[in-house]
């Protein structure tokens, strides 16, 4: 972990996929598109770590204790990912069960289960936006 605060310089690009999304990228990163290259080898390195697990040790979703298992009925409906701006070599993701993927306030609850992580994270507007 402190290899990827150093690596991030306290900058991360914080993410959300649907299911249809990494399948897009999937598609994308056949024609060399890097950023959905580097969502698809996260998503590799992701669904790789989460068939090594047994039964009770598995993957949790980002807002519940929904555990994913791999070719189950309760695979993930999206995932969240974070990569450093600085360094796109390392990554931290999650999945988010269907139930939490619905809620209207997925972004709270992802700022809230970050802040276990990092407690000065927050939000900051879109260029744009105030």
């Amino acid at each position: 972990m402190r290899a990827l605060n150093r690596s991030a310089r306290g900058v991360f690009e914080i993410s959300v996929y649907s299911r249809e999304q990494i399948r897009d990228a999937v598609i994308a990163a056949t024609y060399g598109e890097r950023s959905a290259l580097e969502v698809t080898e996260v998503m590799g390195r992701w669904g790789y770590e989460a068939n090594r697990t047994k039964a009770g040790e598995g993957a949790l979703c980002l807002g519940c204790d929904t555990e994913f298992r791999p070719l189950s009925s309760d695979a993930p409906a999206g995932f969240l990912i974070i990569m450093p701006f600085a360094d796109r070599s390392m990554a931290i993701t999650t999945g988010i069960c269907v139930r939490c993927f619905a809620c209207e306030d997925l972004d709270d609850v992802i700022i809230q289960q970050l802040k276990t992580i990092w407690p000065e994270a927050h939000r900051l507007p879109r260029s744009g936006s105030a």
